[in-house]
């Protein structure tokens, strides 16, 4: 499956170039913290290290603006529960490998494989009126009393709603760098 994978990232003289060589090898990193994400609800914080060790060794100092930024961003959708830990870390990663704008359209890309996994789920378990109803609950009681507060729409007993992050942000990384080859 591996030799499938990279194969699709050679070039027509059936090598592959340094830099689809960095997209593999990112690519390789992000389905195994999603596998990870997948199995056990969490993105470890060893696979997160060894990412950045190697973003920084292949991009430099260039690494760190795009993975602070994100960062930066990702701690506030934290706060607010919108987003875990590992997968706002593993955003941070991702945009220091890829740069600004091809980690936005990488991002984009697992957002919406995150949306189709999410809208799938609801619809299978009837979830669309109380989902709606709990958000419209949130933002009411926001407005009223002025005070921004974390928002989880998933009460106790109900944690399998979650959808892991990791591994619909690591689909969607390799669909979008697939089709930066082919398109």
């Amino acid at each position: 499956m591996t030799f499938c994978f990279v194969c699709m990232f050679a070039g027509r003289e059936g090598r592959i170039s340094e830099e689809a060589g960095l997209d593999i090898l990112l690519c390789l990193f992000l389905i195994r913290a999603g596998w990870t994400d997948l199995r056990s609800g969490k993105v470890y914080n060893r696979w997160l290290i060894l990412g950045t060790a190697v973003g920084i060794w292949l991009r430099g100092c260039s690494f760190f603006p795009p993975a602070a930024a994100a960062l930066v961003i990702a701690y506030v959708l934290y706060f607010f529960r919108l987003l875990g830990a590992g997968d706002g870390k593993l955003v941070a990663v991702m945009m220091g490998w890829l740069g600004v704008w091809e980690g936005l359209y990488a991002i984009f890309a697992g957002l919406m494989v995150a949306v189709l996994w999410s809208l799938c789920r609801i619809r299978e378990r009837g979830w669309i009126g109380v989902r709606l109803r709990r958000l419209y609950l949130y933002m009411v009681r926001m407005l009223y009393t002025g005070q921004a507060e974390q928002y989880d729409g998933l009460w106790e007993g109900e944690r399998d709603g979650r959808i892991p992050l990791a591994a619909c942000l690591a689909v969607g990384t390799v669909i979008d760098r697939i089709l930066r080859y082919f398109v």
